[in-house]
């Protein structure tokens, strides 16, 4: 298929394996929505951005009025056939767009068939996938710290993707309700099949056992330095159980569904 953006970003089936983009995204967080139609039933799938590194040369906007006196164009005519070099009007848009050539003596070639030697301070380079990024930029940049943030969250999630359903359930909850949780799943031990959820500042507000058929949220037993919240812990912990219910609670337990891979291989 075939699409646009807006057409593509509908897209919510399961079983695409490939995307491919044209050109740049217009942010990392544009981008990580766009790639995320494939892979939508949880297994590996390729994004791939085509990039054309070639580069053309045209010369530079300010070329006519650079040489406009009336030793250079003495006449209209002039002018208007030199423009027809490095422009090209659409009648059918009823817009002027540019015109690129492959190398350097091209370019001065058809300069001098008018009778104008052309200086290479007066040529510049254009690549076209560099000049839509920096379009783009200018126009959906949101700042450092949001790109940033955007940049780490898509490296975090890449990581994340081949360790378990639980940081990926984290991470949605965290999106979802703006809120930066942590959950320990104790795996092995004495504490094994209880999970601890911590705040921001890395204190539990609450616990509850995974290995329970119903799990219901604690706020008992949470050791020192502990900020109890049952409402918060208990929230999170529904959160997950729909998660569990969504995915066709395919593992008997809450606790079998938060350890498993988030992918197959």
């Amino acid at each position: 298929m075939v699409c646009t953006k807006a057409f593509g970003m509908g897209i919510d089936k399961e079983h695409i394996r490939s995307i491919y983009h044209l050109n740049f995204s217009s942010s990392p967080e544009s981008y990580i929505q766009e790639a995320g139609r494939a892979g939508r039933d949880k297994v590996k799938s390729i994004c791939t951005i085509f990039l054309d590194r070639n580069i053309y040369y045209t010369v530079a906007q300010n070329f006519i009025i650079k040489n406009n006196n009336s030793q250079t164009f003495p006449y209209i005519k002039d002018r208007k056939k030199t423009r027809e070099i490095f422009e090209n009007y659409e009648s059918f848009t009823n817009k002027i767009s540019e015109r690129y050539y492959r190398d350097i003596p091209s370019l001065k070639k058809v300069f001098k068939n008018i009778g104008f030697e052309l200086s290479n301070d007066d040529i510049i380079e254009f690549n076209q996938d560099k000049a839509i990024h920096e379009y783009l930029q200018s126009t959906s940049f949101k700042g450092i710290e949001i790109e940033a943030y955007q940049l780490n969250r898509f490296i975090n999630h890449n990581k994340g993707i081949n360790t378990s359903q639980l940081k990926l359930s984290q991470e949605k909850y965290n999106i979802e309700f703006d809120d930066d949780i942590k959950i320990n799943l104790h795996l092995t031990g004495g504490l094994n099949g209880w999970a601890y959820i911590n705040n921001s500042n890395g204190n539990a507000i609450g616990r509850f056992y995974a290995n329970f058929i119903l799990p219901v949220a604690f706020i008992n037993g949470l050791g020192p330095n502990s900020e109890p919240d049952l409402i918060r812990s208990q929230q999170v912990l529904d959160f997950l159980i729909e998660e569990w219910e969504e995915s066709g609670k395919a593992e008997p337990l809450l606790f079998n569904f938060l350890k498993k891979k988030s992918l197959k291989d």
